[in-house]
């Protein structure tokens, strides 16, 4: 008879494995949706500038505010990814032939999410089932979806890995895990201020009452 551990992660396997197919797309134009959704198109194009003069990323944006250009305030370790990606698999240095190289990053990535979903359900549950259905939402929902679906080539996603890595991290009370989820988030997205400022605010209210409580231990992030 086969282990309840080794279904549940056959399951979860499988859950995975949809996640990523349903994050493909469906009719022939969708294969190029990064040309047609504004911010991928965007980021599209930062990325062929830096593989036109890799490794370098330029801070000034010609076609934007034309002709004087504008400076652009997104992380340039974004745009330096997505090029390195496109360096390593021999891409040509025309949009075409990146975007048919990187556009497969945001559904694997999107897996990832749902497995960090599931490890959270587990962390806090301890219960298989509850992270199999918390797994399936996460692979189904909207939310979930979008930041995902091949061809967009944007920071939001590294948003959300960012803030699943700083929750695990907590709830595990692992600093590898926290630090994990602070690179994600410093690193590749503009809006890390906001997320990285709102979970510390949560982490010092959710100490503070463990402390007066007079549960020390559970006021210790990394004990």
């Amino acid at each position: 008879m086969a282990h309840p551990k080794a279904l549940a992660g056959l399951g979860l396997a499988c859950i995975l494995a949809f996640a990523v197919v349903w994050r493909f797309p469906v009719r022939a134009e969708e294969w190029r949706l990064a040309f047609c959704e504004g911010d991928s198109l965007f980021q599209l194009h930062r990325v062929q500038e830096c593989a036109l003069q890799y490794p370098l990323v330029p801070s000034v944006d010609a076609d934007s505010h034309y002709p004087v250009g504008y400076r652009v305030p997104w992380v340039h370790l974004h745009t330096l990814l997505y090029a390195t990606l496109g360096q390593l698999t021999a891409a040509p240095q025309d949009l075409e032939a990146i975007a048919a190289r990187v556009s497969w990053v945001p559904p694997a990535l999107g897996a990832a999410s749902v497995l960090l979903a599931a490890l959270l359900a587990l962390q806090a549950t301890a219960s298989w089932p509850c992270a199999l259905l918390v797994a399936l939402a996460a692979a189904v929902s909207g939310e979930v979806l979008r930041p995902f679906l091949y061809g967009i080539i944007d920071h939001h996603l590294f948003a959300h890995l960012g803030v699943l890595l700083l929750a695990l991290g907590r709830m595990r009370r692992s600093l590898a895990t926290w630090i994990g989820g602070l690179v994600a988030l410093i690193a590749m997205t503009p809006e890390a201020l906001l997320f990285v400022s709102l979970f510390l605010v949560l982490l010092f209210l959710s100490d503070a009452i463990a402390l007066a409580r007079g549960r020390a231990d559970r006021a210790m992030p990394w004990a």
